[in-house]
């Protein structure tokens, strides 16, 4: 190869090096320029959504710099060039990626800091978020694929004799996870939730973790029951943390049929009122109640009706009750009956 060919190969390629490297050092010192500008114009602080945003399209920013520098240097390199279509197709390719990755994290802003979405639970964003990235990565890569010119129509036709099969094939773990976006979707329960699954297992305890697959519930006991999402979406299930914290308290007391109901259900407030003001987690404010329900065999029924903060406050509340209702019925006198028969025998003589 002479010296007048090796020219003419490289003098494209210098012509484009050397547009190129120029028009990229004033690109970057105009984005610097305009990106301090759109902060300022924006009022974007320290903090909030706005400087999120900033931030997370500073990236993208530089590429589409990058980009738009090699288009313009392209310019300069002779459409008769060989290698022009690969600059072009390449250009392409890589303007669809950088918008990809401006939509992706634009969405992953807004969805993680917009106030519209503070009211879904970290599982549901991150969901949202991972739904919105598997769509626009998809359009994507067709288009791409259709800007190199490979037909999508056997892929996508491929596509689905494949979903088929692999649903076919996971259809346990497909009902895991579309229970799972139920459950993050609906929110019957959020991590933290004192929840019971109402399936006489005891299944009772604290969310620590939603999953795709899998709930995690940690019981009093300090184990954790790894629950099937489907279970949690087909069950019977009671969240003792909604539509608040706070829950009532009833505690099942009998008396004796000769006592004074009067001063019975005198002495059991005063006691229930001693209760709620001196126990945590009792709600100061409640004012307890006495309800007599039934009579029973051995004795009258009544319930002393309390108010706990949350679910396992009741525990710790019933305790200190019943020891102090006992040592007060004691020393009042009043009678708490056990269970008893009385037997009547005739005589056949």
């Amino acid at each position: 190869m002479n010296a007048n060919k090796i020219l003419t190969l490289l003098a494209p390629w210098t012509v484009f090096a050397i547009v190129f490297v120029c028009a990229l050092i004033v690109a970057t010192v105009l984005k610097k320029w305009l990106w301090s500008r759109i902060r300022h114009w924006t009022h974007a602080s320290e903090s909030g959504w706005r400087k999120e945003i900033l931030d997370e399209l500073d990236l993208p920013a530089k590429l589409t710099v990058f980009g738009l520098t090699l288009s313009f240097a392209q310019g300069f390199v002779p459409s008769t060039f060989h290698h022009a279509n690969l600059l072009t197709n390449t250009l392409l390719i890589y303007f669809v990626v950088v918008s990809l990755v401006v939509v992706d994290r634009f969405a992953k802003v807004i969805i993680h800091s917009h106030r519209y979405f503070a009211q879904f639970n970290v599982g549901s964003r991150q969901l949202i978020q991972i739904a919105i990235r598997v769509f626009v990565y998809s359009i994507g890569a067709l288009i791409i694929l259709d800007s190199l010119g490979i037909s999508i129509t056997p892929l996508l036709a491929s596509l689905g004799v494949g979903s088929v099969a692999v649903a076919l094939a996971l259809q346990d773990t497909l009902s895991n996870f579309f229970s799972g976006i139920y459950v993050l979707a609906d929110r019957p329960i959020n991590i933290g939730d004192y929840v019971n699954l109402n399936d006489g297992a005891g299944m009772e305890g604290y969310v620590v973790n939603i999953g795709w697959r899998s709930t995690r519930i940690q019981q009093l006991s300090g184990n954790v029951i790894v629950v099937p999402n489907s279970k949690i979406a087909s069950s019977r299930l009671t969240n003792y943390n909604l539509p608040n914290r706070e829950t009532s308290v009833s505690v099942p007391v009998g008396v004796s049929y000769d006592g004074d109901l009067e001063q019975i259900e005198k002495v059991i407030v005063e006691v229930a009122k001693q209760v709620i003001a001196t126990v945590p987690g009792a709600v100061r404010s409640y004012v307890p109640s006495v309800r007599y329900n039934e009579f029973g065999d051995s004795s009258i029924n009544l319930s002393v009706n309390l108010r706990a903060e949350t679910y396992v406050d009741n525990y710790l509340i019933k305790h200190e009750f019943i020891k102090a209702l006992h040592a007060r019925f004691k020393k009042e006198g009043i009678d708490i009956p056990f269970p008893q028969r009385v037997i009547h025998t005739v005589s056949d003589s």
